[in-house]
């Protein structure tokens, strides 16, 4: 095996494949990724058999076929130090060899057999979707996620399928997160993405993105690249049980107002009051000794003065990822909290009021 790879390139790449290595014990060979030169494509692929990823640099110089398995951290601390420009690599006798101008590492390969990695998608189901749209829908849900949860369903995001659209939903029981996607797909599924996966699908999003899936495993096809993941086995929560369908208080709010008032009061305790009045809203800490306020001039058309009190960094989440006005949606003071812009839902718990 030999090939020619510009330094930088061939260091992104082994970054990004090093989620998807086992870091706990280096004697394994999920702690290796697999070096594959095929005619002019170099291919590094990496797994700890929950999650994978494939990636295809295409037209290579200076090239013959051959492969290998290595230690990935070990590759990329002796990619690290070389300088920017060209690197030669070269595989004789079970024994990798860098080589830039007068510097040389070589380096020891495993032979155990590579895992294969889960990419069989002639049985699967498939979306093609608006990359942009699934990106931000992601990011706008992942604050969301619940990875510690011992209900193991809470430490993903469930993509629900229905309707001709796509909801993106995470939860952790005082917050619930959803955000719809309009797609061109006539059927009801349901499937729950793992955080990591989740965070590692933001990054191959792409304009020629299709997301395969089954019951089991998600596959990315993206750009060169193809990920697998388990999916979560388990029973996501009826989520559109805890979404209000009617309101007695309804009020359009500036999201930067509100950010900059809950940021004033904000203290070593996140739970704000919020006091809506005739012609103010009062936002002050929850706190018992230290306290702060500050107040929005605003006129709401309400008779008497309504308020609440939450854990702030569920609205500062909401608040952070959406620009203009949104919706406020109240019923009760001890009741869910419905925050709402365009396709994007989020509701908030109360911190309980004791009468």
């Amino acid at each position: 095996m030999k090939f020619t790879i510009e330094k930088t390139t061939l260091e992104n790449n082994l970054k990004a494949l090093s989620p998807f290595v086992n870091k706990r014990d280096n004697s394994n060979i999920t702690s290796c990724i697999k070096i594959e030169v095929n005619g002019y494509d170099l291919v590094l692929s990496a797994t700890d058999y929950e999650y994978g990823l494939k990636t295809n640099i295409e037209n290579m110089g200076n090239i013959e076929d051959g492969l290998c398995n290595i230690n990935l951290s070990t590759l990329i601390s002796s990619i690290s130090r070389l300088k920017a420009g060209e690197v030669e690599i070269t595989l004789n006798n079970d024994i990798l060899t860098i080589k830039q101008k007068r510097s040389k590492v070589n380096l020891a390969t495993f032979d155990d057999e590579f895992p294969k990695l889960y990419e069989d998608v002639e049985n699967m189901n498939s979306i093609k979707i608006d990359c942009i749209e699934l990106n931000n829908s992601i990011k706008s849900v992942i604050s969301g996620i619940d990875p510690n949860n011992p209900k193991i369903e809470l430490g993903g995001v469930l993509f629900d399928i229905k309707d001709s659209k796509l909801n993106v939903v995470s939860t952790d029981t005082k917050c619930l997160i959803v955000n719809n996607i309009d797609i061109d797909l006539d059927v009801e599924d349901k499937i729950i993405i793992p955080k990591k996966s989740i965070v590692e699908i933001q990054k191959l999003l792409a304009d020629d993105t299709i997301i395969y899936y089954d019951d089991t495993n998600i596959i990315i096809d993206s750009n060169n690249s193809i990920m697998f993941s388990r999916l979560i086995n388990g029973k996501f929560p009826d989520y559109n049980r805890v979404i209000p369908t009617s309101s007695k208080y309804n009020f359009t709010l500036n999201a930067n107002e509100i950010n900059e008032a809950i940021k004033c009061v904000t203290g070593l305790n996140n739970n704000v009051t919020m006091t809506f009045s005739s012609n103010e809203i009062k936002v002050e800490s929850a706190e018992d000794k230290n306290n702060s306020e500050t107040f929005i001039d605003i006129n709401l058309d309400i008779d008497e003065d309504f308020t609440i009190i939450f854990d702030s960094k569920f609205m500062t989440n909401f608040l952070n990822t959406i620009t203009g006005d949104f919706n406020i949606k109240m019923n009760d003071v001890n009741l869910p909290i419905l925050l709402e812009k365009d396709n994007l839902k989020t509701i908030v718990m109360p911190v309980v009021q004791n009468n």
